[in-house]
């Protein structure tokens, strides 16, 4: 574990990919949850 660098393809957009995957998960899960009306 030297930096962080585990993945190499990221770098240091791996916080930012994170987040954004993380946003996309919830953001689907909230539409999808409502559409059970």
């Amino acid at each position: 574990m030297s930096e962080g660098r585990g993945f190499g393809f990221f770098g240091d957009n791996s916080e930012i990919l994170f987040f954004i995957l993380v946003f996309l998960l919830l953001f689907f899960n909230g539409n999808y949850g409502y559409r059970e009306e």
